[in-house]
């Protein structure tokens, strides 16, 4: 699919984390007419600066969001990449009004300026494996109802609704991407880091949260970073949710295996389970995520599971050297 962006002003919040400092590197190659970065460098990582060797102008605003202003953009964004949040679902639990406004309130703050300034679309990252919590349709498409079990999905869940509003009252084209559990280069979160450090440290044994079956579904960053310019270039207005993952389920222990089979270092692991059907408070059981709607905009996946831990873990690697 071909990306049309040179005429546009790009603002991608969260540009120095995991997601975010992929699609800045991604956008730069698309040549669009300037990028704005939004962080407040507490959550990306010293590793994840924005490219230099580039004649795309790009601004960087290293404040948090809820200090941002119209008066902070030469020119109203054509697009908004909303990436910034508080991404930890544990965290939500034991600290929800903090949560609520890292991620509720900072978003509406954003939607607002995005108001006032014209924007054409507000891309918003939702959260495939919280807002559902855990639905009786399987695969679970968009249109069921959400009944997230963690703040951090409520949370997700509430901004969705003000995409939906936004849009119906101001004419603002949002749209809302459900991802499936994303993993990769520069990821510092989730199953597959956590068992990488685990292995490091301990090549005998490895520690899985919960009893293991807890099964969802995945989706490589170079796949994810596809999926969002699809949705980002998608002709029709209005408010609309897309789930993006790979089209099947993985068993936490089946990644734990692929992990094993992987490492150069392991040869006997015992693997010792935590116990019980969550690897924590609020945490999903099963989740397996419906993508015919983001793949009848042409979005498919190229990497599997087994390749994409493969990826990641030769970064990883590379960066001890």
């Amino acid at each position: 699919m071909v990306y049309d962006m040179e005429k546009m002003d790009i603002v991608i919040t969260g540009g120095f984390g995991f997601i975010g400092s992929h699609l800045v590197d991604h956008i730069v190659k698309l040549n669009p007419k300037s990028i704005t970065v939004i962080d407040n460098g507490i959550a990306g990582t010293d590793d994840n600066y924005v490219p230099t060797n580039t004649n795309v102008p790009i601004n960087i605003l290293e404040k948090d969001i809820i200090d941002v202003t119209p008066k902070d953009f030469e020119s109203p964004p054509s697009i908004i990449f909303h990436l910034a949040a508080q991404p930890d679902v544990k965290l939500s639990v034991n600290r929800p009004l903090f949560d609520f406004e890292q991620n509720v309130v900072r978003s509406i703050h954003l939607l607002e300026i995005a108001r006032l300034m014209g924007v054409d679309h507000f891309i918003f990252t939702a959260s495939g494996g919280t807002v559902y919590g855990e639905p009786i349709q399987t695969p679970t498409p968009e249109s069921i109802a959400l009944r997230p079990i963690s703040n951090y999905g409520a949370a997700k869940a509430a901004i969705e609704m003000y995409l939906s509003s936004y849009s119906s009252l101001y004419n603002l084209k949002t749209t809302s991407l459900r991802f499936g559990n994303v993993y990769g280069p520069r990821s510092t979160h989730g199953v597959i880091h956590d068992f990488y450090n685990k292995l490091k440290l301990n090549p005998t044994q490895l520690e899985i949260l919960g009893n293991g079956t807890q099964e969802k579904s995945y989706l490589f960053i170079d796949d994810c970073i596809d999926g969002i310019m699809t949705a980002a270039m998608r002709k029709s207005g209005g408010f609309e949710v897309y789930n993006m993952a790979y089209p099947s389920t993985n068993k936490v222990s089946e990644i734990a295996d692929i992990m094993i089979d992987l490492h150069p270092s392991t040869k006997e692991v015992k693997k010792v389970f935590t116990g019980g059907d969550r690897g924590w408070n609020g945490d999903v059981r099963y989740i397996h995520l419906d993508i015919s709607k983001i793949e009848e905009l042409g979005w498919n996946h190229k990497i599997n599971l087994k390749n994409g831990i493969l990826r990641y873990m030769e970064w990883k690697n590379s960066t001890l050297k």
